[in-house]
């Protein structure tokens, strides 16, 4: 998103326009994206978390 001011430089003067497709687009790929990294980021501390307590069940606590 904070690339969206200085895709003028990239596109041409369209681009700097806040309603021009390439805003647009890049708007809707940074809210899809954005959700799918916290999704992902949260599975995956998870698997480290089972990971972690499964080594530590089986070889630390005993």
């Amino acid at each position: 998103m904070t690339a969206l001011p200085l895709l003028y430089m990239i596109f041409g003067e369209e681009a700097g326009n806040p309603d021009s497709p390439i805003c647009v687009i890049m708007a809707a790929l940074y809210i899809t994206r954005d959700s799918l990294g916290t999704a992902c980021n949260v599975s995956g501390e998870n698997a480290i978390g089972v990971i972690v307590n499964t080594i530590y069940e089986k070889w630390i606590k005993k």
